[in-house]
């Protein structure tokens, strides 16, 4: 029977008072959530010239469904992926129970990637990701300590940086520490790091590739890096001392300090070597007086997931690819395709962990045993989300914020990915016209039902794998808790979203341990060392780039467009006309590099040599009226590397004992400082 004109018109004006609410919602991007997303661009540019590894934001920072509610300003979902690592899809044995879960076997084209790994009944490990091992990841690691290197201290803003590992990988935390007192949690313990030692780990890597370039001029042997035998407890550069049967170099010190040998390598067959050492997820005990936990607010937060891409679609999602559906068209099924999919380190919710998912065991010992890993489609996800109308994201945005005000539960059994599968699943079945302004409230309503039904049916399918269970391993009654829950929502969907805007949630307080404000000693200095073997590892790397023509091919490109990254960010930051001459001469520098690298012209050499020079001279009267070593360092460093690009550019021999001997001195002079 049709409806009446009042009917209609009741339903035109609450669709309309509906529509003006989920337009008041806040979904826009904060500054300091828009600078990390520019950092991460920056950091890419970066990866893009060793072609490792790359950071890739997913999430609702970018898909455009962000809710933001007072004093949390949002959070970032970032995947790091070893580029230079690709599997095949062939290897992997997907659980008949969990279709989206697999088993990643190491044989075959997986032997040569996991060589240094202790497999587990032929599988690979869960920790080759989770734990950041430097066998896969090496920028990324570095990005990772500057953003945790925050925390070892307030920062002027009042706030510190926590980072943890967490189910998937890394979580990292911005907490305002307010009118907290930080005197004895937060300490200056970054006068406890052995600065010679690390110093010397960093210089230990230098020699030994200006070694291996040393060692081998011929350019028709192939090139290979000798390492140093180190006489322990001394420093400063005396002379060397070359083996006239094996070739290896010896160096000898004079200035007793007391370091450590160096480190092996870090090929070693001890998985654990190269693991970056960060706090594990902590387990908080109400009932322990002796809990040392402090619960702080919480401004932001970022996941970073290690990831790996793998080659073909995956099996258990090819019937994505030919389903009948309304949306999304062949052209964007086309693109997620090509887009292809990653697989993260996640285990099933099995039925021991009595629906709990904080019962997991993430601990490293645990990581060596599990090898569970699930199918991540956050990129193709990405695709769709960009593909959805306005009218379709404002169904989501609010279906969003009725998951952050209502619904809660213990333990959890819904989450924001469960309605970014219903919205995907309820716009395949919609024709796309119905997508307007007109239709919000009626959207919101289809998406609410699609939920209840998949409640009572105690299953949530997966948008790309329609067999795989979302809410596999919750318990029933905390299910009918969730289900009831979203009938009241269903009921006054109107008022539920006016209540929301009118009491919006508060972004629950952080509870962080004592210990993870209060790093030891110890640990900062595994951490400065895990980054200072890092750096290392990509210094080693240099000879064997230097004679990859593919590498060198389109490096000159990458390199300016590095460049251009950087100078727009440092253009947003520029206070004075000094700079600004220097970032104008560093800029004809780098073009003037491009061109000789691409045209091989010795006019361009001749004046890359003068550019650089007068970069030289720019450089210098911003640090003229500086005092202090690191004033004098910096006007030492910045003449022995226009030395350097100088001769370098103008093809003539460089002197190589000259040039370390120069920025040993600098060094040593800071050591003799410390001293």
């Amino acid at each position: 029977m049709a409806s009446s004109p009042s009917t209609q018109r009741d339903l035109i004006n609450s669709n309309w008072l509906f529509l003006n609410l989920a337009m008041k919602l806040d979904s826009s991007l904060h500054p300091k959530l828009n600078t990390q997303l520019k950092n991460f661009k920056l950091f890419n540019k970066s990866c893009a010239l060793t072609e490792r590894e790359e950071l890739i934001p997913v999430g609702s920072c970018m898909d455009g469904s962000k809710i933001n509610i007072p004093t949390d300003y949002g959070d970032i979902d970032i995947l790091l992926v070893p580029r230079k690592h690709v599997l095949d899809e062939k290897l992997f044995n997907y659980d008949p129970d969990y279709p989206a879960f697999l088993h990643v076997r190491g044989e075959k084209d997986h032997a040569q990637i996991f060589k240094n790994v202790q497999l587990v009944n032929g599988h690979v490990p869960v920790m080759v990701l989770k734990q950041i091992q430097r066998n896969y990841f090496h920028l990324v690691s570095l990005s990772i300590y500057a953003t945790m290197s925050n925390g070892i201290r307030p920062r002027k803003d009042r706030t510190i940086s926590v980072v943890k590992r967490s189910g998937v990988g890394l979580e990292f935390v911005k907490l305002d520490v307010g009118n907290f007192d930080c005197k004895d949690s937060v300490g200056q313990l970054w006068k406890h790091v052995n600065k010679i030692r690390l110093l010397k780990k960093s210089m230990d890597s230098i020699i030994d590739v200006l070694t291996g370039f040393w060692l081998n001029k011929d350019e028709d042997e192939q090139m290979q890096t000798k390492t140093c035998k180190h006489v322990p407890k001394e420093c400063s550069v005396e002379h060397e001392e070359i083996d006239p049967e094996d070739g290896e170099v010896t160096i000898r010190y004079d200035n007793n300090l007391d370091i450590d040998e160096p480190d092996e390598s870090y090929e070693d067959n001890d998985d654990s070597k190269g693991s970056m050492p960060l706090a594990n997820e902590s387990n908080f005990n109400d009932g322990d007086p002796d809990d040392q936990s402090v619960s702080l607010p919480k401004l932001m937060s970022a996941d970073f997931v290690p990831a790996f891409k793998f080659d073909d679609w995956p099996r258990p999602a090819a019937e994505w690819k030919t389903r009948k559906r309304q949306w999304p068209s062949e052209e964007i099924v086309q693109k997620v395709v090509e887009c292809g999919c990653h697989i993260v380190s996640k285990r099933p919710l099995f039925s021991d962990l009595n629906g709990d998912p904080t019962k997991e065991d993430n601990s490293p010992e645990s990581d060596k045993t599990n090898t569970f890993f699930r199918l991540s489609f956050s990129r193709c996800e990405l695709i769709l989300a960009n593909s959805l109308t306005e009218s379709q994201k404002y169904c989501w945005r609010v279906l969003k914020a009725y998951q952050k005000k209502y619904l809660g539960t213990e333990p959890k059994v819904l989450a924001s990915y469960h309605w970014k599968n219903i919205v995907f699943w309820v716009s395949e079945e919609t024709d796309p016209s119905f997508w307007t302004e007109d239709n919000v409230l009626f959207g919101v309503c289809k998406a609410l039902d699609f939920m209840i039904k998949c409640l009572r049916e105690r299953f949530i399918p997966v948008y790309f794998v329609r067999n795989e269970n979302l809410i596999a391993g919750c318990r029933q009654e905390v299910i009918e808790e969730a289900l009831a829950k979203v009938i009241s929502i269903r009921n006054d969907p109107i008022g539920k979203l006016q209540f929301f805007l009118e009491n919006p949630p508060q972004s629950p307080p952080y509870r962080v341990s004592r210990t993870e404000l209060t790093p030891s000693p110890e640990k900062i200095n595994r951490t400065s060392e895990y980054v200072v073997d890092v750096i290392a590892d990509l210094v080693r790397q240099v000879p064997e780039n230097a004679r990859d023509e593919d590498f060198l091919a389109g490096f000159s490109c990458k390199m300016l467009e590095l460049w251009q990254e950087a100078k727009t960010r440092i253009n947003e930051h520029v206070t004075s006309n000094q700079t600004s001459v220097v970032l104008g001469n560093v800029d004809h520098l780098i073009k003037q590099i491009v061109d000789k690298h691409e045209n091989k012209s010795s006019e361009v050499g001749d004046s890359i040599a003068k550019t650089a020079v007068k970069i030289a001279g720019s450089m210098l009267p911003i640090l003229a009226n500086k005092t202090g070593n690191t004033a004098y360092i910096k006007r030492g460093a910045i003449r022995a590397v226009s030395g350097i690009a100088t001769a370098f550019c103008e093809d003539k021999p460089v002197d190589p004992n000259k040039v370390v001997g120069g920025f040993i001195s600098f060094f040593t002079s800071t050591i003799d400082d410390r001293l």
